[in-house]
């Protein structure tokens, strides 16, 4: 079984170019899954954009897209809503999983140090695409069309798994001939 992590920023490619994930990934091969961070990211699409809200949640729900929530305590930072990862009987599998080794140093590596401001979705920055690099570097694929310098490009860098889609339509190719060439 493949895991992809899908980023944020596909749901609005993928509904722009009428991609079907389900198709291209089959469940008999591929797990689907987003992390814990993205549902919080989901407060922050504006109210001009609700269809792209529903059509997150509608392919969630239709395509088996799982949450994987990372195993860890409860954050006094952080209210209820805003919890990162998971604990006993919450979210994906059950609750949160341990993390892999590659993981844990990556997450550790690219954490900013110091006070951070929150954005409007209660996420600091660069906190999912931190998430995504390390489920990257433990050898899961992430597509995203987000190529900046930051954790998704120093992941690909370091030899993850991590596919930018931008010169996807160009190339002609179906979405996983693309990103397992």
């Amino acid at each position: 079984m493949k895991y992809v992590y899908i980023d944020s920023n596909i749901f609005d490619f993928i509904y722009e170019n009428g991609i079907d994930l389900s198709k291209e990934f089959p469940s008999e091969q591929f797990e689907l899954r987003i992390v814990g961070e993205q549902v919080l990211e989901k407060r922050a699409i504006p109210e001009g954009k609700q269809w792209l809200k529903k059509f997150i949640e509608d392919s969630i729900e239709s395509w088996g897209i799982k949450v994987d929530r990372l195993f860890g305590f409860y954050d006094t930072r952080h209210s209820s809503e805003d919890q990162r990862v998971g604990g006993y009987g919450d979210g994906f599998g059950g609750g949160g999983r341990y993390t892999s080794l590659e993981e844990s140093e990556f997450i550790k590596e690219q954490r900013k140090e110091g006070e951070l401001e929150k954005r409007k979705s209660g996420l600091y920055p660069d906190e999912t695409d931190i998430s995504l690099g390390a489920r990257a570097m433990a050898g899961s694929t992430v597509i995203t069309l987000d190529a900046k310098k930051g954790p998704l490009r120093t992941a690909r860098d370091m030899g993850a798994p991590v596919v930018f889609l931008t010169d996807f339509i160009a190339s002609g190719k179906s979405l996983r001939d693309f990103v397992f060439q």
